[in-house]
């Protein structure tokens, strides 16, 4: 196999689905505070290895599934998961979306402002309009930038932890040692994997490489340490912020500040910043992508203008939301609630209906399941 070709069916969709969640899961530090720096030191690292292992599970059945079903949009994927039920997962994704795309947005405000003194505000509309832009091309453009911004991401986090940890590491270790009977908080591991295991559908248009059930159990297995490394990363370091953090609403910003690397600090803000607008642009995408596949089936197109339009729409709405509840209380808030409505709408069926039809699948290729 080339080795293009095995970046494309083993470790792009884990990328991609990185890029989606990266804004949205950890970029700013407080959901990782959030969700799993809460139950202590060493308790969050034993719930982010539990978010892991219940990623790479369900990433896993979700392209084998798409794969069998040729399912490379949300809409499809569910009228093959839940049959007339999938209006159901339609309404839950709008609702995780729109909150992941407040979310990113009352973020990028707060990393503005604090990059150059300006209004929150302003960096929330910037951020959109690039969304917008990017939005009028297709997913070539997209695919192939959540790809190359995966690699500076991963760069990013990687100089990150390395000069966070050289200068700062003496208390994370001594946080740690203090906290070594800290016990992990399952439940909000489950809320947190649940809450960004629902973007694994908007990243269905970048598993159409994989041909065979190995590739796609594959992808989906190494997808979820792909996602998570960046992320345990930024964990550990923050350790050093302990227990202050916990009350910090951009943790990045306290770790970033405590450094004293001015240049350091304005580069990465940058790559966040442009992980916002990479994370819009691919949930923007997909709802785009499903509206252009039920066009289709009616013999109508879905032109470039028409796609910023309904870019527009749903960004006016986030930047309403951002700027009405801020980021605490939308991370803290709103993921608790909308996490069940994923489980019940999206993992639950995979891991019963689904699995059955994988299963069946597989029999009727005489248990090779290789091809579709």
């Amino acid at each position: 196999m080339k080795a293009g070709n095995f970046f494309q069916r083993y470790l792009l969709p884990g990328f991609i689905f990185q890029s989606v969640i990266i804004s949205g899961g950890y970029s700013t530090g407080r959901e990782l505070v959030e969700f799993f720096m809460s139950a202590g030191p060493l308790g969050g690292l034993y719930g982010m290895l539990a978010t892991l292992c219940i990623w790479s599970l369900v990433l896993a059945l979700t392209f084998e599934f798409a794969r069998i079903h040729q399912a490379y949009d949300y809409r499809q994927f569910f009228k093959g998961l839940l049959g007339r039920g999938w209006l159901v997962f339609e309404l839950s994704y709008l609702a995780v979306a729109m909150l992941a795309l407040a979310v990113i947005g009352a973020a990028a405000g707060v990393i503005f402002a604090d990059m150059t003194g300006a209004l929150k505000n302003v960096g929330t509309i910037l951020m959109m309009v690039g969304i917008g832009i990017l939005a009028f091309y297709g997913t070539a453009l997209i695919e192939k930038l959540m790809s190359l911004w995966s690699f500076v991401l991963y760069a990013a986090y990687v100089t990150l932890f390395v000069i966070a940890f050289r200068s700062l590491g003496d208390g994370v270790t001594l946080n740690l040692q203090q906290q070594i009977d800290s016990t992990p908080d399952w439940l909000n591991a489950l809320e947190y994997a649940g809450i960004n295991i629902a973007a694994a559908p908007a990243i269905l248009f970048g598993i159409a490489h994989i041909r065979r059930r190995k590739e796609s159990l594959w992808a989906g297995a190494l997808a979820g340490p792909i996602a998570m490394i960046p992320a345990l990363l930024f964990y550990v370091v923050l350790l050093s912020q302990y227990p202050q953090v916990l009350d910090q609403e951009v943790p990045l910003i306290a770790l970033l500040t405590s450094l004293h690397t001015p240049f350091l600090a304005l580069i990465f803000k940058i790559v966040i910043f442009g992980t916002y607008i990479e994370t819009g642009v691919a949930l923007v995408h997909s709802i785009n992508e499903r509206i252009a596949g039920f066009r289709r089936e009616r013999g109508r197109d879905f032109s470039h203008q028409q796609r910023v339009v309904c870019a527009g729409v749903l960004l006016v709405i986030s930047i309403y939301l951002a700027a009405a509840f801020g980021l605490i209380d939308l991370i803290g808030k709103g993921y608790g609630t909308l996490t069940y409505v994923i489980l019940a709408v999206y993992v639950l069926p995979l891991l019963t209906v689904g699995l059955m039809q994988i299963f069946r699948f597989d029999d009727q290729l005489g248990g090779g399941g290789r091809s579709t």
